[in-house]
């Protein structure tokens, strides 16, 4: 069952662009495609306590499953999600607890990588927060 952020009512539309990751690895490139379609904030800073929802499609081809979180330059805590081959929807969160210090106030990337390496993925889109 998906797990649904308590604080989406808080959250409104923001205006974002989106690029490649530049640290992504060339399997996740080749295999994967991520279109962002809706990011909604509780600020366009981010900053410790501010939350993030982020939603779109994907095509995956092969058949191993990668996950998809939404990560900040610092520490967050979030809801990855697995996106099985073939094509569908994602919806990812993520709550900034602490920003590193230089890090981008208006950065957030989406983290791919196998269930095997949940915690060492490769980002795959990087997300850039306007006013």
């Amino acid at each position: 069952m998906k797990e649904e952020p308590e604080f989406e009512a808080l959250c409104r539309p923001l205006q974002y662009s989106v690029s490649d990751g530049e640290s992504c690895d060339p399997e996740y490139m080749e295999r994967l495609e991520v279109r962002v379609t809706e990011v909604l904030g509780t600020s366009p800073t981010l900053a410790p306590g501010e939350k993030y929802i982020i939603r779109g499609h994907y095509d995956l081809t092969g058949t191993q499953v990668v996950f998809i979180g939404a990560i900040v330059s610092g520490r967050s805590r979030g809801h990855h999600e697995d996106l099985q081959p073939g094509s569908g929807e994602f919806e990812v969160w993520t709550e900034v607890l602490e920003i590193r210090e230089g890090g981008g106030r208006r950065n957030i990337g989406l983290l791919v990588g196998s269930q095997d390496d949940r915690e060492c993925g490769e980002v795959r889109v990087s997300i850039r927060i306007r006013e």
